[in-house]
């Protein structure tokens, strides 16, 4: 994830010096102007807008890191 600033009066979002324009379907949760926010991006496509209120990105992540599974190797 990376972190952008809102702009929406004109449905952008500035990430790292670049602006992207976004639709609403993007958006989860609550966000407003100037507000720096999380973003997910796939290939320079914004494909969600966190806001402070969402608990579905920490949940994303745990799961992630649960699915990490170690590998056991026995030394002779």
């Amino acid at each position: 994830m990376t972190l952008g600033t809102v702009m929406l009066s004109a449905g952008r979002i500035i990430v790292e010096g670049d602006s992207y324009n976004f639709t609403d379907d993007v958006v989860r949760g609550s966000i407003k102007n100037h507000m720096e926010v999380e973003v997910d991006m796939v290939n320079g496509k914004i494909t969600a807008i966190y806001g402070p209120d969402v608990k579905v990105k920490k949940q994303k992540e745990e799961m992630k890191s649960s699915d990490t599974k170690e590998l056991l190797t026995e030394e002779n």
